[in-house]
């Protein structure tokens, strides 16, 4: 009895080495900001590349190159430009490889935050750079990206260290597990669950990146995924310290080659000296549910769920949605206490013509006023160091219209038509006493200011390793900074400018 189970348990170790050798190595993120997520992002907009994961930021270095077609004689001739250059420059490290790179540069800008839609911070020129040290080593994957960059000694969303002489963060450090259809993350790099190019109503790339464990399991038609976060802490008057975790799960379907659909959950759990409850790690409870039969004393929580839904019209043509309910109220109350909605919706389309040479997007979004708050306050704020983690706004809507043109082979022109209304609501603000809920609107509180914006964007990127970027636009205000009848306008730019350099170095 023994000599068989021996026998079975060695021929299970024996295929599931088989298994895991057949596997491909382990695969880098392209991050969300590098150049050739932008022009990737343009052809995927196109209807050139299908995305390999709609709704979810980053993407893999080698799932985007395998979405990208070998031949297609009906696109325009820079894009298949791009699409040869793209095959060269996307590949990561191979198994028993690192890659590493290299960049210096500048920047500068009329302000330092990294939203051009609301400036802020003081204008700055500055040099910049960093390595990127990427590896692969059979299943797993390494990265570690350190950089400077003295913007961020004036940019009001940034929370570290500010009067050293040089300023610089880690944009990308984490270990990435492939195992089949499961993987699973470690670290940090910037995320976004929402449409290509748009901020997540849930999670988003606004704030700056922290650390969080990711995981997920994937099959053609599904994927599972989620992520735990610990926050920032909170300490009270009393010099109490109030743990914070994020918690997110999302299960995507895609029925058709045309059609995805998702949904998804987010607890922002709070409470003193607390760990985190197995029940939110738990990928495949109702948290909402869950934690109003487990409530207590000691557990707080902000709970939001949503929709993503993308479908696609034609060869090149799609329209998307998202939806987000924070806090929703399904118990019967009075009139009188019923709390003003708190939800937030993106609706749009997108598509390309000229043989994939110009991409187009529209979309409308709205978030409401008491969106990502609750009567707990500041411990149960959907965000890290005060910033939103995700669209770092609330009690606003924005009208967008944007067309990328690829003129050539590197060079990308986005113009963009932006209206953006903002009401005096702020998810840092306390929410209002039950008592004022009847008088509090539901969206665009307040005096409410308008923002007419009509830019450009411009990336350049050379096969030399060079490349550079500028962002200009004129932003004409109405109600300026909430007082009724201020008007103003003003330039609002920011450009960059390096050179990077790689290397493959060999491991075994």
């Amino acid at each position: 009895m023994m000599r068989r189970a021996a026998g079975c348990a060695l021929s299970a170790s024996v295929c599931l080495a088989a298994a895991l050798a057949a596997q491909e190595p382990a695969s880098t993120f392209l991050p969300i900001g590098d150049w050739r997520a932008r022009f990737a992002e343009h052809l995927i907009t196109a209807g050139v590349v299908e995305d390999p994961a709609p709704f979810e930021r980053p993407l893999r270095r080698a799932a985007l190159l395998r979405a990208i077609p070998s031949a297609d004689t009906t696109l325009a001739r820079q894009v298949s430009a791009l699409l040869g250059r793209l095959r060269g420059d996307l590949p990561g490290p191979r198994d028993g490889e690192a890659l590493l790179a290299a960049d210096l540069g500048v920047g500068g800008g009329s302000q330092s935050r990294r939203d051009p839609l609301r400036p802020a911070g003081r204008g700055y020129v500055a040099p910049l750079g960093g390595i990127d040290v990427e590896a692969a080593l059979g299943r797993l994957a390494i990265a570690v990206h350190p950089y400077f960059d003295n913007r961020l000694k004036t940019d009001p969303d940034w929370h570290g260290f500010t009067r050293r002489v040089v300023a610089g963060r880690q944009a990308e450090s984490y270990l990435a597990l492939q195992l089949g259809p499961a993987d699973m993350a470690f670290g940090t790099v910037d995320q976004n669950w929402g449409p290509p190019a748009i901020q997540g109503l849930m999670l988003s790339d606004a704030p700056y990146g922290y650390d969080r464990f990711s995981w997920g399991l994937t099959t053609r038609k599904a994927r599972l995924h989620g992520f735990v976060a610990q926050l920032d802490d909170y300490v009270d008057g009393n010099a109490e310290v109030w743990r914070r975790w994020y918690v997110g799960t999302r299960l995507a379907l895609l029925p058709s080659d045309k059609v995805m659909v998702a949904i998804w959950q987010g607890s922002l759990v709070s409470g003193l000296h607390r760990g985190l409850d197995l029940w939110y790690l738990n990928p495949l409870n109702l948290t909402y549910v869950v934690q109003a039969n487990e409530d207590s004393v000691v557990d707080n929580s902000n709970q939001v769920a949503g929709l993503d839904v993308q479908v696609g019209l034609g060869h090149r043509t799609r329209l998307f949605g998202q939806l987000l309910l924070d806090d929703a109220q399904v118990d019967r109350k009075a009139q009188t206490d019923a709390k003003p909605v708190q939800a937030g919706v993106t609706l749009g389309a997108g598509g390309g013509l000229h043989g994939g040479a110009v991409a187009w997007t529209v979309f409308y979004t709205a978030v409401t006023n008491l969106t990502y708050r609750t009567q707990r306050g500041v411990v149960e704020e959907i965000r890290e160091h005060r910033v939103g983690l995700a669209r770092n706004l609330a009690d606003y809507d924005q009208f967008t219209a944007r067309v990328s043109w690829l003129a050539l082979n590197g060079l990308l022109l986005a113009p963009e038509l932006t209206i953006l209304r903002r009401g005096e609501g702020d998810f840092r603000q306390p929410m209002p006493l039950p008592s004022a809920w009847p008088e509090t609107k539901t969206i665009l509180s307040g005096v409410v200011e308008r923002t007419a914006r009509a830019a450009v964007r411009a990336d350049y990127a050379a096969p030399s390793g060079f490349f550079g970027w500028v962002d200009a636009g004129v932003h004409h205000l109405t109600n300026r900074a909430h007082v009724g009848g201020v008007t103003a306008t003003r330039m609002v730019w920011n450009f960059g400018l390096g050179w990077r350099r790689e290397h493959r170095l060999n491991l075994r």
